[in-house]
C-alpha cells in the first residue's frame, strides 16, 4: 500500500503543479501522464505485495472503499445475494473515490491558486462576489439547519450490520478457498511421497531378490 500511495501521489502533485503553473496549454498530456502513472502504480503495488490478484484487489487497491461499495450494492437485493453487476459497480465506485476524484480536486485547487496569484478574484467586481456568497450561505443552512430543527428522535429501522454482510461473505469464502487449496496441495504432496516410497521399495525388492534360473538351463547343468 505504501508503494501505491507514493507512486500515485507524487505524479499527481507534480503534474498538477506543472499543469497549473507551467504548461497550462498542454493539459491533455498531463491527463495522459496521470493515467499511465496510476496504472504503473497498480502494477508495482501488486508485484511488491506478492499476493494473488483477487486478494491484492480487495485488501490493497480497494482498501477503504470496498466495504462501503459492498454495503451500497448489497442493498439492491432483499435476500442479500450478490448480482453480476455488483463487482463492476464496486470497482467503478472505488476507483473514482480513491484515484479519480482526488486527482481532479488537486488540479482544481492548483488552478484556482494559480489564477488567484495571477489576478486576484479574477474578473469579478462590485456586488458579484456578494451575490455569489448567498449560495454558500444557503448551502450551509440546508446542510446544518435540519440538525438543529429536528425535535424528535429519528425512527431508524434499518439493520446496519447487514450492510457489511457482503464483505463478511467474501472473506469467509476466501478463507475456505485458501484452506481447501492448502489442504489439496498437502494431500498431493503426500500422495507423491507415497508413490516415491513405493517405487523405491519395489526397486529394492528387485535388486535384493535372487535371479531365477530357468528349468531348461538347470537340467542342462545337471
Amino acid at each position: 500500500m505504501r508503494a501505491l500511495s507514493v507512486l500515485y501521489w507524487i505524479p499527481v502533485l507534480a503534474v498538477a503543479t506543472y499543469m497549473s503553473f507551467g504548461f497550462s496549454t498542454h493539459k491533455m498530456w498531463g491527463v495522459i501522464i496521470l493515467v499511465v502513472m496510476t496504472l504503473v502504480s497498480f502494477i508495482v503495488s501488486w508485484k511488491l505485495s506478492e499476493l494473488e490478484f483477487n486478494s491484492w484487489y480487495h485488501e490493497i487497491l480497494m482498501c477503504g472503499t470496498d466495504k462501503i461499495s459492498m454495503s451500497i450494492s448489497i442493498l439492491s437485493n432483499a435476500d442479500q445475494s450478490r448480482s453480476w453487476w455488483m463487482l463492476a459497480f464496486e470497482a467503478y465506485f472505488g476507483i473514482l473515490i480513491k484515484f479519480v476524484n482526488p486527482a481532479c480536486i488537486i488540479v482544481f485547487i492548483f488552478e484556482g491558486l494559480a489564477a488567484d496569484l495571477k489576478q486576484p478574484f479574477g474578473i469579478t467586481q462590485g456586488v458579484l462576489p456578494v451575490i455569489a456568497s448567498i449560495y454558500v450561505f444557503i448551502a450551509i443552512l440546508i446542510i446544518f439547519g435540519p440538525m438543529m430543527m429536528c425535535d424528535y428522535q429519528e425512527m431508524f429501522m434499518h439493520n446496519v450490520e447487514k450492510e457489511f454482510s457482503a464483505d463478511d461473505i467474501f472473506e469467509t469464502k476466501a478463507r475456505i478457498k485458501t484452506k481447501l487449496k492448502s489442504k489439496f496441495v498437502s494431500m498431493k504432496a503426500g500422495n507423491m511421497g507415497k508413490g516415491t516410497d513405493q517405487s523405491q521399495n519395489s526397486a529394492i525388492e528387485l535388486t535384493s531378490k535372487p535371479a531365477e534360473v530357468p528349468a531348461t538351463v538347470a537340467a542342462e547343468n545337471v
